[in-house]
């Protein structure tokens, strides 16, 4: 069916296309693509966001002999789904709690966490050891634990206490952990580490929290796992990238 006659869905195309430029330029400049991509995705958006212009461009300058038909109008209606989604997205909207409790598959299923086998800073996914002086992530700390093992540190991450964790790990344990992301938030896997709470100690406060204590890898339920011990936890806002890469 042509509807080229019908007044301005010539123009329909062009306006999709400029649509898709504007919010590319929008998540890239505002940086909220990082809610689900690696930071590093941000140059590819920017190129796209300068293809979607050239499309405009081009649908504009042609605008006024182009052949519209319904499979047009289908084929602009399905690259309008995308931007509908991405508008809708809040910028809090951020992994947690109910992906925590799906995809979290114990704390003995870090293997990397046995101490042994000493890890370069190169060789390790967090890319780089953290500064002298420096917070480490639980990235650093886990694939670096041997490093860290017995010592005191600070680590920033959300703090979970629900029923599975108590019933897995006994009521005195709390779980630290954060997502690492390979690519995008759908792979996104949880690391995590034991937080041993004093026997009687008042509530904890769940969220983001940062957890000083004295790290090493150890026993609990019969499996060995990463712990910190001797605990002091203090409420902490999310960092800018929530999550690891």
């Amino acid at each position: 069916m042509n509807l080229s006659s019908v007044p301005g869905l010539r123009w329909l195309p062009a306006a999709t296309f400029g649509s898709w430029a504007l919010v590319l330029l929008y998540l890239v400049l505002s940086g909220r693509y990082t809610l689900s991509l690696r930071p590093e995705f941000g140059l590819l958006l920017a190129l796209a966001h300068f293809v979607a212009m050239g499309c405009t461009i081009a649908l504009v300058l042609t605008a006024a002999t182009a052949r519209f038909t319904l499979a047009s109008l289908l084929r602009l209606l399905i690259l309008l789904l995308p931007l509908a989604y991405i508008l809708t997205l809040q910028q809090n909207a951020q992994l947690a709690g109910q992906a925590f409790k799906k995809r979290f598959l114990g704390l003995d299923s870090l293997s990397w966490t046995e101490p042994g086998t000493p890890r370069s800073a190169s060789s390790s996914p967090g890319g780089t050891a953290a500064a002298p002086g420096a917070e480490p992530t639980l990235l650093q700390l886990l694939f670096n634990a041997d490093l860290w093992g017995g010592q005191r540190v600070a680590v920033q991450g959300i703090l979970s206490r629900d029923e599975d964790i108590v019933r897995q790990y006994g009521g005195n344990v709390a779980v630290l952990y954060r997502f690492l992301i390979t690519c995008c938030a759908a792979d996104a896997r949880p690391l995590a580490v034991a937080v041993l709470l004093p026997e009687g100690s008042d509530p904890v406060p769940e969220g983001w929290v940062r957890v000083e204590g004295n790290f090493s890898v150890g026993e609990l339920q019969g499996n060995r796992v990463p712990l910190l011990q001797d605990v002091v936890i203090s409420p902490s806002d999310a960092p800018a990238f929530p999550y690891l890469f």
